[in-house]
């Protein structure tokens, strides 16, 4: 190359040169991250930035994946059109873009402004990675016809084949059209989204729509069955992708298992009302289904088995009567009045009876002020009455009336199950009488037929047990009655009860029909009247096994019947193993002992089938094959048969090698089988039973919810009385089809929702949702500094270990990630320090000096502490605010739940279960040199109410106060009078009172000074705590280092965080110490590593910062650093 065209370039490159917006280098030899395509991406968005090409810029990064050059430089240099963000979630939801779509739903585009059931119907076809599968799966669960194109109605069938039940989707219904509604916009976006996302098998993008859909419960469901029959598909194709199938089956025990956490955090954080609704309320998504029945429908067996469920069930099962009640004093009551000594759960009071109580108050109380009117007007102002009744308010519940006693008593699905199995013991016994006695001593009917009254009673029963089974048909979820018959029938007692009857009526009418004989023939020919005689017996055998369900009410017994089931499943396919080797053993043994038979008889089948089935269990026969060996060879004209077998096996060789031959066969048959087969056996009962017994309490969950759900709608009265309660109810069904035959066509009431609230509803599930996904993301963050410290140790040389154990500050330091160094400062002491320091607090008394090694009660050294328990307290002889000083006098039980009038009294520790020595409980952490109940008011865990308000630090000019990049947080502190020291507000948690109350309760006492408020201001206070403490993050859940603590007492503390980000609602509070002189003040206080706060609150403010990114002014490396402040 020239000179001239060297300069020539070189003069080109330098005027490219002034274009920095043309140039993008890359270098192939650097990062391997920076991969080519980033490159060229880049090079476009830089060649180009007005918005001629922003279109083709963001598809490009969408289908190349770039998310964050999506993010640094697209999207923060244009301005999208709504229909161009909804083209670009189009084309990110298509190509699986999981980030795209959050990125662009977090920014500008509106999902349900976006999804029509056109968009949706296009989104299904226009998958070309799985529509080979997808259409499979049309093709094979819906009814309809499939041509290629997945339909919307397709989609509804494919959900009501894998749902079952009463399901009928929206989808598939007469008031859809889809040519009139595509333009619509569906109602619940998202939901319909997570049904798509699983069908396509995105997962990520099926948590995403998820985390954002308006009935977050009933999609998880949906979701998790879906990946369950997709997986089952998987696996039933012959060419079967096992990694695939069991992905497929994960996936759908995490949405499971999703539902289960927001299930269970409504469960804890609201009231038994508003969780219930949420659990009860029919769900217009799933065709007014509850989530019991939806959970039934798609087996979601650890869904049912959640605490939550089983609470309900519980309630459920006693009705009304209190469920302390025993199942022998609800059969003891039967008989009125004494239903009425049971015990009956209050109702509440309706604002009528309120009203009539006051009245009947106001009566009492003038009767005694007419005796003692000079006394009370002396000590009362203003009227009296006022007076009086502003003292003793009004109660909210109130005992059952009697007639109200045997509504509450009779339609209880106890009593019901107790009802009716104790007839049914008496049928099954009134049973066996008639067949072990002659008609003639049961009193015939007539003298020309064999009919007894005995037999007209036992008929009488079997005709009411009909109704029962259609009734019990009717109740089953389907519509249809054949899903109905299909869904009924994989019950197996339901399967025994309708063969049970048929083969009762078949020997009844065959008895009736039967002249009459004097007594059964035993000798000559077969008549009608053994025959129906044996037909009464196995209808007595099938309707007899129908006791077994009373064991499945059992914890106990209820796994064992799910074991025999499972076991017969097991013992059927070993017979057919084993049929294999006695079939074949039982023709070689035939064709060996009589080799020269004309045909095949009765008796070669007998020695070919049961003779080897006899010999499995030692029944050789030995002289009848000797003998059968005999006459077969006399056959073959070379022996006599009354020769015996020593001469006949000497005398012929033919015989002599068959016998020997069939000893030799005879042996290894029996080898095989009692042996190796019959091990087999053991080895597969041994291998179910484990399996099972693993998981009985839930198996048994499973099966107490079928029971309580049969006898919920079971009728009350049982047979053969059932016959008087259908007949009333036929009548008024007909009575009613009388009274509307002229009238316009009545609207099908099971078809409209309840009066409820949905908005309130899903608000509430949502609130849950949110919860759970922050302890989800916080597990998460653990885990992964669980996996980087793991990381680390496992690449560190052991001197190094050695050096950075001796020097803990300097590994600190050298902390790889910010959130290690955050869980490190923040870590709890397992061994309590301030429930041992002397004197105790607000005493002279001093503690039993403790070593730490001599906490644990497991460590045996003489200990003899002092006893000590407030005078002050023991005054007070309300059980259910203090215990007495005889533990047991109190009310519940040491580490239960109880329910007691109504409110339910909790004993359990968040440590676990406590030891109980003598009657007295043990503090979980150990020893504290001080028995007794010191000042608390429990003995055992002592629950607290602890609300964390919060806000950011501000400065004069209203902006956010930094240290060290993070924001410096304020919290609503009291000063303790006792202790000088700063606290958070809180205080006990009442028997029968819920978290939230507590909470409310104890910031508006101890930040708020609610207690000397009137009337009005409190009920603004309350107002306005109802409105802001409702969102809030559960920071700790445990044992409190408390000053009070004794061996005996302790303090455990529900701690939760409200934050008030913008100022704008705590901030408002006007704070006002309490008036009980506890504390002097209540203020806000900026967090500050001098704080002398009280207990274990400096850890617990710890983990508030850590949760809300907040500067730690507590931690190591805080502590080490000048607190210089930006703004």
């Amino acid at each position: 190359m020239s000179e001239e065209a060297r300069e020539n370039i070189f003069q080109s490159l330098l005027e490219l040169l002034k274009y920095d917006n043309l140039l993008t280098v890359y270098r192939l030899q650097g990062d391997r991250n920076n991969d080519f395509d980033n490159a060229i991406l880049i090079a476009m968005i830089r060649s180009v930035s007005d918005d001629r090409a922003k279109m083709s810029q963001m598809m490009l990064a969408i289908t190349w994946d770039r998310l964050q050059i999506a993010k640094d430089m697209i999207l923060t240099q244009h301005t999208y059109q709504d229909h161009e963000l909804e083209q670009f979630l189009r084309v990110a939801i298509i190509q699986n873009r999981t980030g795209f779509v959050r990125k662009l739903l977090d920014t500008e585009a509106d999902m349900k402004h976006y999804l029509t059931y056109k968009e949706l119907q296009s989104l299904y076809n226009t998958m070309d990675a799985k529509s080979q599968t997808i259409g499979k799966v049309m093709k094979t669960t819906a009814e309809a016809k499939y041509d290629g194109v997945i339909t919307l109605y397709l989609i509804g069938k494919f959900l009501e084949k894998i749902i079952e039940g009463s399901y009928r989707s929206p989808l598939t219904r007469e008031d859809f059209d889809y040519e009139t509604m595509k333009d619509e916009v569906i109602e619940c976006p998202y939901d319909m989204m997570v049904v798509f996302a699983c069908i396509m098998q995105f997962h990520d993008m099926a948590l995403l729509f998820w985390s954002r859909c308006k009935e977050p419960i009933v999609s998880g469901l949906i979701a998790a069955k879906i990946n369950w029959y997709l997986s089952e598909f998987e696996s039933n194709k012959l060419a079967c992708d096992e990694d695939n199938a069991e992905a497929l089956m994960n996936q759908g025990y995490q949405f499971e298992q999703m539902s289960c956490s927001v299930m269970s955090e409504c469960y804890r954080k609201f009231d038994r009302k508003d969780w219930t609704k949420i659990l009860t309320a029919p769900r217009p998504l799933v065709n007014n289904m509850n989530l019991i029945e939806l959970a039934k429908n798609i087996n979601a067996d650890n869904f049912i088995a959640e605490s939550p469920i089983q609470s309900y069930l519980n309630h459920t099962w006693m009705g009304q009567i209190h469920h302390s009640t025993s199942m022998l004093r609800i059969l003891l009551c039967f008989i009125p009045p004494l239903f009425m000594l049971l015990r009956y759960n209050k109702r509440n009071m309706s604002a009528e009876e309120k009203q009539q109580w006051e009245k009947d108050q106001q009566k009492k109380m003038r009767k005694r002020a007419g005796i003692k009117s000079l006394v009370v007007r002396t000590s009362l102002t203003g009227d009296l009455e006022d007076d009086i009744m502003s003292l003793v308010p009004a109660p909210n519940r109130r005992k059952v009336y009697w007639n109200e006693a045997i509504i509450a008593y009779y339609t209880s699905p106890a009593t019901k199950f107790t009802l009716h199995f104790i007839t049914y013991f008496i049928f099954l016994a009134f049973y066996g009488y008639t067949l072990l006695v002659r008609p003639e001593k049961q009193g015939l009917v007539s003298n020309r037929c064999n009919i007894s009254y005995y037999d007209i009673i036992l008929c009488l029963w079997i005709l009411g047990q009909i109704p029962s089974e259609w009734h019990q048909l009717m109740q089953q979820n389907p519509v249809t009655l054949t899903e109905k018959l299909r869904v009924h029938f994989r019950e197996v007692f339901n399967v025994l009860d309708i063969v049970g009857i048929a083969t009762y009526l078949a020997s009844f009418t065959l008895k009736a029909i039967s002249p009459k004989e004097a007594e059964m023939p035993i000798s000559g020919e077969l008549t009608k009247h053994n025959v129906y005689h044996i037909i009464s017996i196995i209808a007595f055998l099938l309707l007899g096994l129908r006791i077994i369900q009373v064991l499945e009410v059992s914890m106990k017994t209820g796994p064992k019947i799910i074991m025999i089931g499972k076991m017969m499943v097991d013992f059927i396919l070993f017979l057919f193993l084993i049929a294999i080797f006695l079939i074949t053993y039982g023709i070689c043994s035939q064709a060996l002992q009589t080799p020269n038979q004309d045909k095949v008889s009765g008796f070669s089948l007998y020695n070919v089938i049961l003779l080897p089935a006899l010999n499995v269990f030692g029944e050789i026969g030995l002289e009848d094959m000797q003998a059968s060996f005999i006459e077969g060879h006399c056959a073959t004209g070379e022996g006599t048969c009354e020769e015996d077998i020593e001469t006949l096996l000497a005398t012929n060789t033919v015989a002599s090698t068959h016998y020997y031959f069939l000893q030799i066969l005879m042996f290894l048959y029996l080898l095989f089988v009692n042996v190796l087969l019959l091990n087999l056996l053991i080895a597969i009962f041994s291998n179910t039973y484990e399996t099972i017994e693993s998981e009985a309490a839930k198996i048994w969950k499973v099966q107490w919810c079928a029971v309580v759900v049969e006898f919920t709608h079971k009728q009350p009265l049982p047979n053969p009385f059932s016959l008087i309660w259908y007949l009333v109810f036929s009548i008024r069904w007909f009575v009613t089809k009388l009274q509307c035959r002229n009238c316009e066509p009545c609207i099908q009431e099971t078809e409209v929702p309840p009066d409820i609230d949905y908005y309130d509803l899903h608000m509430k599930e949502a609130e849950a949702r949110e919860n759970y996904s922050i302890q989800k993301e916080e597990e998460d963050e653990e885990g992964d500094i669980r996996k980087s410290l793991k990381f680390i140790k496992d690449k560190l040389m052991i001197s190094q270990l050695n050096s950075l154990q001796a020097n803990v500050s300097s590994m600190r330091s050298m902390s790889v990630d910010q959130s290690e160094q955050q869980v490190r400062d923040i870590k709890h002491h397992s061994t309590h320090r301030d429930a041992r320091k002397s004197p105790y607090i607000g005493t002279d008394i001093q503690r039993t000096l403790l070593a730490d090694r001599n906490v644990p009660w497991e460590v045996a050294f003489p200990y003899n502490p002092p006893d000590f328990t407030e005078p002050e307290i023991l005054k007070n002889t309300d059980k259910f605010t203090v215990d007495p000083s005889n533990t047991s006098n109190i009310i519940g039980a040491f580490n239960k739940v109880l329910e007691i009038d109504g409110d339910e009294v909790d004993r359990v520790s968040f440590c676990g279960t406590y030891q109980v020595i003598e009657g007295l409980p043990l503090n979980p952490r150990g020893r504290t040199g001080l028995s007794g109940r010191g000042q608390l008011n429990r003995w055992g865990p002592n629950q607290t109410a602890e609300p964390i308000v919060t806000r950011w630090a501000r400065d004069l000019n209203d902006n956010q106060i930094i240290l060290h990049g993070h924001p410096v947080l304020e919290f609503v502190g009291i000063f303790l009078k006792e202790s000088r020291k700063w606290a958070i507000p809180g205080g006990p948690i009442r028997h029968g009172e819920q978290l939230t109350t507590a909470l409310k309760r104890e910031f508006g006492e101890d930040a708020l000074g609610s207690t000397e408020m009137d009337t009005d201001q409190k009920e603004l206070v309350r107002v306005m705590l109802k409105e802001h403490l409702a969102l809030g993050i559960a920071v700790y859940k445990g044992y409190v280092d408390d000053p009070r603590n004794t061996d005996n007492a302790w303090v455990e503390s529900h701690a939760i965080n409200y934050h008030d980000g913008l100022g704008t609602s705590f901030s408002r509070f006007p704070l006002r110490a309490s008036t009980d002189g506890e504390s002097l003040s209540a203020e806000w206080i900026t967090l500050d590593r001098n704080l002398d706060l009280y207990g274990n609150h400096e850890w617990i403010l710890e983990k508030v910062c850590f949760h809300r990114h907040a500067y730690n002014p507590f931690s190591t490396s805080a502590k080490k650093q000048l607190p210089v402040v930006a703004t």
